[in-house]
């Protein structure tokens, strides 16, 4: 059904003013970034009801293209957080490296992620975690000599599950691609070390991760310059500024699976905007600036 179309629709509201007027372009930049400013003031000067139905519309129609993304495979999942909530997990501290002011009031950042911890942290960690059935504690992968650390966690099924946390990577919850439950603990084939043996290849591991992939750091041949498995320093561009007004500009260069991210600096700074695919950035760039 076309929500715009009924008695209360497109027809009604262009008798009021001017109220339902814009100005875009074909591309999806808006050309006046005071619409949305002027479409308020002169919906404050409709009547109460008038306002009440304009808003139930609104939200009509936005409940009805979130069910068309759903059923398109097309959600949108909001504001994300860059530092906890994506892809590379939870980070340590996230770093600006450069930005890069563009046309339309938007500017590119270059960001470092930082993951992994130091074996004074993790150390911390383990002191602070509450006690368990004696699964807590570090352990050494045999296969590779890597070591890691392990931690109860809390599900919210009561089950008794545990965390890795890693030098050179975001914590993870599961163990040779399962759930790390106590179980799975005393199934595998890691040993149990004491804090002193493990001090050392902790520090290697995380000294070696600032530089190299983990394929290097296994004594490997990495054919792939740009391979990042198992680095603690990843670059990432972002885009930030007025997002929103050049939002179905973006979408259409960028894919429609896109979502809004939040982004905290280690000053303290905070970002809002999208994540931009290296492969993306030279065309994004050169589009902005036609």
């Amino acid at each position: 059904m076309d929500l715009m179309s009924g008695p209360m629709g497109r027809q009604h509201f262009q008798r009021l003013g001017g109220v339902y007027s814009c100005s875009a372009d074909g591309t999806g930049r808006d050309q006046d970034g005071k619409t949305l400013k002027r479409f308020l003031n002169r919906v404050l000067g409709m009547s109460c009801r008038l306002q009440e139905t304009l808003f139930e519309l609104l939200a009509t129609h936005v409940a009805s293209m979130e069910a068309a993304d759903r059923r398109d495979g097309l959600p949108n999942q909001g504001v994300l957080s860059l530092n906890r909530g994506m892809r590379w997990g939870r980070l340590q501290q996230v770093t600006e490296l450069m930005a890069e002011n563009l046309p339309g009031a938007l500017v590119l950042r270059r960001l470092c992620l930082m993951r992994g911890m130091d074996f004074e942290e993790a150390s911390a960690m383990l002191e602070r975690a509450p006690e368990d059935q004696a699964m807590q504690g570090f352990y050494m992968r045999s296969k590779h000599e890597e070591v890691l650390l392990v931690l109860r966690r809390r599900t919210r099924d009561g089950q008794v599950a545990y965390q890795l946390v890693l030098p050179h990577d975001s914590p993870k919850t599961q163990l040779d691609g399962n759930s790390c439950t106590l179980a799975k603990m005393k199934q595998n084939s890691m040993r149990r070390i004491t804090p002193d043996a493990a001090k050392e290849h902790w520090t290697q591991q995380h000294r070696l991760s600032e530089t190299q992939c983990l394929h290097v750091q296994r004594g490997q041949n990495c054919g792939n310059r740009t391979c990042r498995s198992g680095k603690r320093f990843l670059e990432e561009t972002m885009l930030t500024g007025q997002v929103l007004v050049h939002w179905d500009f973006l979408c259409a260069l960028l894919g429609e699976k896109n979502s809004l991210v939040r982004c905290e600096l280690n000053t303290g700074a905070v970002l809002v905007g999208l994540v931009i695919p290296q492969d993306m950035v030279a065309r994004l760039r050169q589009s902005i600036l036609e």
